[in-house]
């Protein structure tokens, strides 16, 4: 056989299939999806989320054949849907319109009536434990039949039991009945409790550095003790809080020792324990400013933080260290202590200063704290052509309740703040005065979609003690700059002198109130209002000086180290030769 008889045969051969291989090819057939008569939006969206013929309408099908089988499938897909929101009664059409181009795929539900709950039953057998009223495990009769209901109450069912002391709990069944005469699903629990668990043997897993007693110290609960995963998840917090571990897992078997308590196991993954941080900002009435930080979080393996602060800017020069050791004397109470040394240049006065301070804190329960000790002040000031020179004694004492849900950027809760300190001169015996300051913030948010939080600031503050003049220049009160009264220049914001220098004051009053708007995940906008000054006199007295009020608008961008601000301002009382016609803050963290 010749070679070029095989090379005609092979070709022959070619033709035709490639010929065949062409024309089996079809074009893909594109489709759009519709749900009729859902008018419960939640519904509606549940629904195309689960559909398989909605979620592939990028991916269209070569025939109409699979199309079809798409659709068909979709059937019970849609109706477990239904199912789990009540509908059980629901009916389900589909069609697909060949006439159109693309091809529409409608299904067509007919909802029917919604079935509700009903009588709810919950029984324990083998242990005496009060168990939790249906409205305890969200089933409240009368309510839409959702399956996700029913899993929510038999998750909270096991916690009840949990909390009473039996971890080890399980439903030992669970009977759910749809009954289409009355439109109602019963629903009954029988739970069976196991054994009452005490605790039993703590152990830690995964530390290096950190030393196991401080990890151990921690526990709230002694071994013995009648079992409460509560107590689990305020060991992690608190071991989280102590920005030590990057993962903190506090767990227990599912069986009892052969003590017969339950021991639990504290595994904790260390993170870095050292930190640099370093920021800059700039405000139109300061100009620019930068910061710089270090910590050390572990300094002696106990948690103990050591810190090095420093700042710089056109009115500050300042350098600070401190040291935090974590349960001094007893848990959950903390020594702070404090040296700093600065230099500040703002309109109102020159202050060189060295400062001290001892300062124990306190946390009592989630939200409330209390913190007090001692300090002391050598600085000299110049202020009007005068120099100054003191020691000032400060006993600072403060507390503090806070529920908000985030420290930097919360969105809901309150925070109120109330300090007061005595403060003496022990050389000029002139120089005695007490000071407070009350302020209180509140977040609320009020739509969700769009995402729009209100915010509002009140502080007030007062000086008991000699005149105004006799009270440190650097010590008196301010209002006035980008974290108290936006549109007016730092400290500007009170009694001036005939040169229009600010003079400070004895009391302070200051109103904030923003609404905040966060567009998208990454960015928002904000709208404000700021209002107050400071007094000449121990307490705010608005008929020797009323109010400053400025406005604006910023923007926000939602770093991962915190929302990073740029807000503009315009004084809405404008002195003349005193304000400037608007003010500019970049800086880091929401203004209150």
């Amino acid at each position: 056989m010749s070679a070029r008889f095989l090379i005609l045969l092979a070709a022959a051969a070619w033709v035709p299939a490639a010929a065949a291989s062409g024309a089996g090819k079809t074009a893909p057939w594109n489709y759009t999806v519709a749900f009729k008569g859902v008018d419960d939006p939640e519904l509606a969206a549940a629904l195309e989320a689960a559909s398989e013929t909605a979620g592939r309408t990028g991916h269209p099908p070569l025939t109409l054949g699979m199309l079809k089988r798409r659709v068909e499938n979709d059937a019970e897909t849609l109706q477990k849907v239904l199912r789990a929101q009540g509908y059980f009664a629901a009916g389900i059409g589909s069609e697909i319109d060949p006439t159109r181009r693309p091809l529409r795929v409608v299904f067509r539900i007919r909802t029917g009536k919604r079935f509700r709950l009903g009588e709810i039953a919950v029984e324990a057998a083998g242990a005496e434990l009060q168990l939790p009223s249906p409205r305890e495990l969200g089933l409240i009769p009368g309510d839409p039949a959702r399956s996700a209901a029913v899993i929510e109450g038999r998750r909270r069912l096991l916690e009840s039991a949990a909390r009473s002391g039996f971890p080890l709990a399980e439903i030992a069944g669970e009977e759910v009945t749809v009954d289409h005469a009355t439109g109602l699903m019963n629903v009954s629990f029988r739970l069976d409790p196991g054994p009452e668990a005490r605790f039993g043997t703590a152990s830690v897993a995964g530390i290096d550095s950190v030393e196991e007693r401080f990890v151990l110290e921690k526990i709230s609960w002694r071994e013995g003790d009648r079992f409460d995963p509560r107590a689990l998840e305020e060991l992690r917090k608190e071991l989280v809080e102590t920005g030590l571990f990057s993962l903190v897992r506090v767990g227990y078997p599912r069986r009892l020792d052969a003590e017969g308590r339950l021991p639990v196991t504290i595994e904790v993954q260390e993170r870095k324990h050292r930190t640099i941080k370093i920021g800059a900002g700039y405000r139109t009435d300061i100009g620019p400013e930068a910061k710089f930080s270090w910590e050390d979080r572990n300094i002696f393996g106990s948690g103990e933080r050591l810190g090095l602060d420093a700042a710089v800017s056109p009115i500050e020069y300042a350098a600070a260290s401190w040291l935090r050791i974590p349960d001094f004397l007893r848990r959950r109470q903390t020594l702070n202590l404090g040296a700093e040394v600065g230099r500040d240049e703002p309109d109102a006065y020159t202050s060189d200063r060295v400062e001290v301070s001892a300062i124990v804190e306190r946390v009592i329960g989630p939200t409330f704290l209390v913190g007090g000790g001692a300090g002391a002040k050598a600085a000299r000031v110049r202020q009007l052509g005068t120099t100054d020179r003191y020691l000032l004694i400060m006993m600072p004492l403060y507390a503090e309740w806070d529920t908000t849900n985030d420290l930097l950027d919360a969105d809901r809760g309150w925070r109120l703040r109330f300090q007061i300190s005595p403060n003496l001169d022990p050389v000029d015996t002139g120089t005695r005065f007490l000071q407070g300051l009350v302020s209180c913030n509140r977040y609320l948010r009020i739509f969700s979609a769009p995402d729009l939080t209100a915010a509002a600031r009140a502080a007030v503050g007062a000086t008991l003690g000699p005149g105004v003049f006799s009270i440190p220049a650097d010590e008196r009160f301010y209002a006035g700059g980008g974290g108290s009264v936006r549109g007016y220049a730092y400290q500007s914001a009170g009694p001036l002198s005939a040169d229009d220098t600010p003079e400070g004051g004895k009391s302070l009053a200051e109103v904030n109130l923003e609404l905040r708007w966060r567009i998208v995940p990454a960015f928002g906008a904000v709208a404000f209002l700021d209002g107050g000054t400071a007094f000449t006199r121990s307490y705010p007295d608005f008929g020797e000086q009323s109010l400053l009020w400025g406005a604006g608008l910023g923007v926000r961008y939602f770093s991962p180290v915190g929302p990073f601000r740029l807000d503009g301002a315009v004084p809405l009382n404008r002195r003349k030769g005193v304000d400037d016609a608007f003010q500019i803050y970049i800086s880091l963290g929401q203004a209150f």
